[in-house]
């Protein structure tokens, strides 16, 4: 599952999919971006009812969408700061095994397929990275997209 965002300026040439700009992110990274977007510019934000669904919401127009690439410009360091936060997060007991790095499946027990048998896994929050570099290529799109829908 994943967002696609479509912009209404079909003169930007940010990426082209059938035709228009556009911007995809599966839900493992649009969740952060969409954290950042509220902390950059709650106003914005609120301008947009439906950030995590596909129901065609988004910024009506060009001014709006160069507000909010400003206004996450300046969220490098809280970006930085938050995943440098979750690589320090310990590793957790595999919830699937409950530690014990096998799992019983029909009449034996084989190595947990969720955490490949070490008996840890990442915590739960290191599925949704902060990422300098996805944030710049959104703010790129947001520069150029004339306003945009989340389809």
């Amino acid at each position: 599952m994943g967002m696609d965002v479509y912009g209404k300026n079909e003169t930007n040439d940010y990426r082209e999919e059938g035709g228009r700009n556009y911007f995809r992110s599966n839900v493992w990274w649009w969740r952060p971006l969409v954290d950042q977007m509220e902390a950059a510019a709650p106003a914005l934000f609120a301008k947009v009812e439906h950030w995590g669904s596909n129901d065609c919401d988004g910024l009506d127009n060009a001014e709006d969408c160069i507000a909010m690439a400003d206004a996450l410009e300046a969220m490098k360091p809280f970006v930085d700061k938050t995943q440098k936060a979750l690589d320090a997060m310990p590793d957790e007991e595999c919830q699937y095994c409950k530690g014990r790095g096998s799992r019983f499946l029909n009449v034996e027990y084989v190595a947990c397929n969720a955490c490949q048998g070490t008996a840890v896994q990442r915590p739960r929050e290191c599925s949704y990275p902060h990422d300098w570099e996805f944030t710049q290529e959104w703010i790129s799109f947001l520069r150029g997209c004339g306003g945009f829908e989340i389809c």
